[in-house]
């Protein structure tokens, strides 16, 4: 061969070697961060950092996936078409389109847009995911990590629990103990954990090695036992479900260990669960408190009286309404901003004053509400797809173990998905993330790339030209996602709330502004700014976020009874009660309207008014004694002793109060009832001791 042409063959050579390595590296950085995705995401919710830190460590789900996909362009080159390819795409799309559809019909645009963007990131991770799998990614290094993290999750709630390093458990909205762990409330733990425990039997039923078996039976001892002390029934439903769903699947399509003679073979199934199960279920029963929470919890989960129950039945039947006045949905992540319209009292009176209902505990109820009849259809096909693929990947698997752990990744889908029948685990950033993740993986299984073409030879200089240009736009795109992330707004509204509740509000204002500026279309920044500015004595930049709170969502009763409160500090009634009647329209027990509006009628020499307002306060809360004595003072100057004495007494009875006592003795003394108002003081004298203005009370009584 002439010296000339071997020259040429081996710069050749060296340019498909530098090409080749520059791919390997990208691939290599892709599957590095997807493993930290699923491993480091979620671990870092911490319990002690859970109301600030984490919302940083949301932030960097933004920064990562767009760099994971990066890696991944750079890995395929001009093969990008391989993105495009694959039984899930097309649904993907058509899902897509409907969450950017629905922003046309959302009060606030900004939020349905930034929620929009923000499921596009997941599907963003689906199709890198897809790429690296159609690449060769292992499934069995992915399914390790899981059951690694998820045993870490399981264990750390365990040890939340029974309290132990001096951890506690927090009450939730129904004064029950939750016991979080690193993701959060136990609810959400039992969503990552059931998607978990799918791929620990698949690995450790095609185990080989006896200390395969002892690690893997240990972890799924720890998952299953922190699935039962999650006391999460929608995670135990859904649990059972797949489980049951699996069983169906490989008695269809056999997935266990086969004998020589072609038939499945369950013994080994049966010798390595069954232990684990009954060990578990007597640890339960051991111990009391473990015990009493699982057989408390199961009691309940059929119990038409339980809060929680009544909540989600009551929810469920107002969501309908919305879909049946709301055809075409009310626009992605406005259905809090819709959903006061639609709340029953019943429903009001079960979650509290101060509870804002944001999902309706139904994902699908809540697809078909944000996105209409259009969106549904498109989530219903996406999910169609993603059942589809996964049959497909495990029909055609070369040998037991990649079946058994191709089901175990759809298994774990349909687990969350039932789960999403009873709450909203594709709302949460962890749990979405993995549900993600995992469709990819049955997504990039289901069309291998056999017969990618070779990518052209390109130059070293070119190939760090390229990655330099690809991975500044990907920093691009991040820092403008990051200037208006809403968990960086959530960081800065969560120290600004730690502020506010030491009446710091001076120092509070500047982060809620600071929070408006990355998240101006969040009502409650907005809103919290308000509160500061108020009592601050700052009435009329006070109006303007109270005004700014209302365009994002009219709706919102608290903005809405801030600006009344506002305009009756400005020395403005008729305004203040036409807003404290718009909080009453939206939330007909809102206590504070009540009390708020008495007190304007009363300055307003509207006693009759007043009188009503206060009643309602009473009737809600019987034990506000500051509502019931500014009632008798009104009542009083009306001439009207008798119709406060029977409101004293009532009032006395709900919460025995020394200021009522007073008041109840002034009033028998007016009515001549001298000896009443001796015995009313002197059971005052009885209950209240270290009060020195009952002897007073005693010597200014008419003789």
């Amino acid at each position: 061969m002439p010296r000339s042409k071997r020259r040429r063959e081996l710069r050749r050579a060296t340019k498909r070697q530098g090409t080749s390595q520059a791919r390997n590296i990208h691939a290599l950085s892709a599957r590095i961060l997807l493993l930290m995705l699923l491993a480091l995401i979620p671990l870092v919710f911490t319990t002690y950092t859970q109301d600030r830190f984490s919302y940083i460590k949301l932030a960097s789900l933004q920064l990562v996936i767009p760099l994971l996909l990066a890696m991944v362009g750079l890995t395929l080159g001009p093969q990008l078409k391989l993105l495009i390819k694959g039984p899930m795409v097309a649904p993907a799309l058509f899902f897509i389109a409907s969450l950017f559809g629905s922003v046309v019909f959302a009060a606030n645009k900004p939020w349905a847009a930034r929620g929009a963007v923000n499921l596009l990131l997941m599907f963003v991770l689906l199709f890198a995911c897809h790429a690296l799998s159609s690449l060769g990614l292992s499934l069995k290094k992915v399914l390790i990590t899981v059951v690694i993290v998820g045993t870490l999750v399981s264990l750390l709630g365990v040890i939340q629990y029974y309290e132990i390093l001096g951890q506690r458990r927090l009450p939730d909205n129904y004064g029950e103990l939750q016991t979080p762990t690193t993701i959060g409330h136990n609810n959400f733990a039992a969503a990552y954990i059931i998607m978990c425990i799918p791929a620990t039997i698949s690995l450790l039923v095609s185990a080989t090695a006896v200390w395969v078996y002892a690690a893997l039976g240990a972890c799924l001892f720890i998952q299953l036992y922190y699935l039962l002390i999650s006391a999460s029934r929608g995670g135990w439903i859904g649990f059972v479900a797949s489980m049951l769903f699996w069983g169906l699947w490989a008695y269809i399509l056999p997935s266990i260990a086969r004998s020589a003679s072609g038939k499945p073979r369950w013994t080994r199934l049966v010798v390595l669960i069954a232990p684990l199960l009954l060990g578990v279920s007597i640890v339960v029963l051991l111990i009391p408190s473990t015990r009493r929470l699982v057989t408390e919890k199961v009691a309940a989960t059929f119990d038409l009286s339980d809060k929680p129950v009544q909540f989600r039945l009551l929810t469920w039947r107002s969501t309908l309404k919305m879909i049946r006045d709301e055809p075409l949905g009310v626009g992605f992540r406005n259905f809090e901003m819709r959903y006061p319209e639609y709340r029953s009292v019943k429903e009001h009176r079960i979650t509290g004053r101060f509870r804002k209902v944001q999902k309706t505990h139904n994902e699908f109820l809540q697809a078909a509400a944000e996105l209409g009849a259009f969106g549904f259809v498109a989530f219903l096909f996406f999910i169609a797809a993603i059942f589809k693929g996964g049959f497909a990947v495990a029909k055609s698997a070369k040998n037991q173990q990649t079946r058994l752990m191709s089901q175990a990744v759809l298994v774990g889908i349909t687990a969350m998905l039932v789960h999403s029948l009873f709450s909203f685990p594709l709302h949460l950033p962890v749990t979405t993330m993995m549900f993600f993740i995992f469709c990819g993986l049955i997504s990039g299984a289901s069309t291998p790339a056999q017969y990618m073409p070779a990518e052209p030879a390109i130059n070293r200089k070119v190939a760090i030209k390229r990655t330099a240009v690809v991975l500044t736009l990907v920093l691009v795109v991040s820092i403008l996602q990051l200037t208006s992330s809403e968990y960086l707004a959530d960081y800065y509204r969560s120290k600004g709330l730690t502020l506010k509740s030491k009446r710091r509000f001076s120092s509070a204002l500047p982060l809620f502004q600071k929070a408006s500026e990355f998240c101006g279309s969040d009502f409650l920044n907005h809103y919290l700014a308000a509160v500061c500015l108020r009592n601050m004595g700052k009435f009329d930049e006070a109006i303007g976020e109270s005004l700014s709170a209302l365009e994002c969502n009219r709706n919102d009763r608290h903005s809405v009874f801030n600006l009344g409160s506002i305009y009756a500090y400005k020395g403005m009634p008729s305004r203040a009660i036409q807003r404290f009647r718009q909080v009453l329209a939206i939330d007909p027990d809102y206590l504070q309207a009540y009390f708020n509006m008495g007190a304007v009628y009363a300055q307003q020499g509207r006693r009759g008014l007043a009188v009503t307002a206060y009643e309602n306060v009473l009737r809600i809360d019987p034990t506000m004694t500051e509502a019931c004595h500014n009632m008798v003072m009104l009542l009083e100057q009306m001439g009207k002793q008798t119709e406060a004495r029977g409101h004293l007494l009532k009032c006395i009875d709900s919460k025995p109060d020394f200021q009522l006592y007073l008041d109840l003795a002034r009033v028998y003394g007016e009515l001549g009832q001298i000896g009443n108002a001796q015995r009313t003081l002197n059971d005052a004298k009885t209950l209240f001791r270290s009060e020195k203005r009952i002897n007073e009370a005693l010597r200014k009584l008419p003789k």
